[in-house]
């Protein structure tokens, strides 16, 4: 069998330089070995191959390889050090038949310049992967040194993941002075019904110093654990539920503390339901409806009331799929009220709200009730509220008592209604 030995070296400087020693065997399957004592292409090469090469290479600028490769027929090895203007990697790429397998390491690349993204900076990780390509089952495990989002460099990531028949199932873990959790779950998002599932404990999270999001909320710090399971072709489909556990808000000397929480989604032969139950009361919606659409269905109900209300206010008319829907809550405990939505609300006695939605937002019929209510300074005693649709006109009952004290107070009522654009 013919077999070719040699050495190559190639000296462009203002290009390419190529110094290389290997051989070369014909015949069925062809087999070859190259020890790459210096690989060097800068910029103007690599740019001669856009359009032929995944943009994400172009992007590299001067690449430089020192290593070993190899193969024979479709297999092929190669193993050395990759040098570009992003960063150097260690690389070990192993490919028989159609099983791949790899382990990289990198100390410092730059994910900003290689993905051309501003959210993103530097990557330092060791990782070890592998998978077979024509059944599209793969697996990593590794550690992640550093990786930085949003100018904010994330610290100890461990990842140990696997993704086989569209769903990508896995661990994932973090411990960083201002984020720390561990999560087990699966997503797939292939398919015509995607699904995701997730276990996970927060140790202590801080969105402000990560600069994920801004304003007050950003400002706590945040821990409990989360259980969710959820399957749907979309929102609106979803079936499964989210359960939140053990949670704390700290922030300064303010905390606030939540046993449980949980959302339940799914269907029954009236519709489509949400269930919401927890240590500060329950809500639940069912019905016809899709999510999207319930606002509108409020907004709908006042315009065909009063037509003459968009042109003083925003409220528009917009035709909506959404068939009878009922809305029932009971909330006991207004401590989260603060915290969350800054609102100066304490409730003293259970409030509780019952109401209906006719197709597409055609009636509203509603029943309030807080029998003992703070707002601020303000004590409110026996709120109620009755809401009536009766042959296209909106009428609204309802009534207060402002208390001077635990004893005296003034009693305020209400009676309006709005039909054939009039109130």
């Amino acid at each position: 069998m013919p077999r070719y030995a040699g050495f190559r070296d190639i000296n462009k400087p203002s290009d390419l330089r190529l110094s290389a020693v290997g051989w070369l065997t014909t015949g069925k399957p062809m087999a070859w070995h190259a020890d790459v004592k210096q690989f060097q292409a800068n910029a103007n090469v690599v740019k001669y191959f856009a359009g032929k090469v995944p943009e994400v290479v172009t992007r590299l600028g001067d690449i430089a390889f020192d290593g070993t490769a190899s193969g024979k027929g479709q297999d092929i090895n190669a193993k050395g050090k990759l040098s570009t203007d992003a960063g150097t990697a260690v690389l070990d790429i192993n490919k028989r038949g159609q099983r791949i397998d790899g382990h990289i390491t990198s100390d410092a690349f730059d994910l900003n310049k290689t993905l051309d993204n501003q959210h993103f900076g530097m990557l330092a990780a060791d990782v070890v992967g592998g998978g077979d390509i024509k059944a599209k089952r793969f697996e990593i495990n590794g550690k992640v040194k550093r990786f930085d989002y949003n100018n904010y460099a994330y610290r100890d990531i461990l990842l140990n993941a696997a993704f086989a028949d569209g769903m990508a199932e896995g661990r994932v873990s973090i411990d960083d002075p201002n984020v720390s959790l561990s999560i087990d779950g699966g997503v797939k998002l292939s398919g015509s019904e995607k699904t995701v599932r997730i276990k996970g404990s927060v140790n202590h999270f801080l969105p402000s110093a990560l600069q994920l999001f801004g304003g007050r909320l950003s400002k706590a710090n945040y821990s409990g654990t989360v259980d969710a399971n959820f399957r749907g072709r979309n929102i609106d489909s979803v079936d499964g539920y989210l359960r939140l556990n053990n949670f704390v808000m700290r922030q300064g000397d303010d905390s606030y503390a939540l046993d449980s929480l949980s959302l339940r989604a799914g269907h029954s032969q009236r519709g489509h339901y949400l269930l919401m139950r927890s240590d500060f009361g329950m809500a639940a919606v069912y019905g016809k409806f899709d999510y999207a659409a319930l606002p509108q269905a409020i907004e709908n109900v006042i315009v065909k009331k009063l037509p003459g209300i968009t042109n003083l206010a925003s409220f528009r008319y917009r035709p909506i799929d959404v068939g009878a829907v009922d809305f029932v809550a009971r909330l006991t405990d207004s401590n989260w009220a603060r915290p969350f939505l800054n609102m100066p609300l304490d409730i003293r006695d259970t409030v509780s709200v019952n109401a209906s939605f006719g197709r597409d937002g055609s009636s509203l019929d509603a029943d309030v009730s807080a029998p003992d209510v703070v707002w601020g300074e303000r004590h409110l005693k026996h709120v109620s509220a009755k809401v009536r649709t009766v042959d296209g006109v909106l009428s609204v009952d309802g009534g207060f008592t402002s208390m001077r004290d635990e004893n005296l107070g003034t009693d305020i009522g209400l009676k309006a209604s709005a039909g054939f654009d009039r109130i």
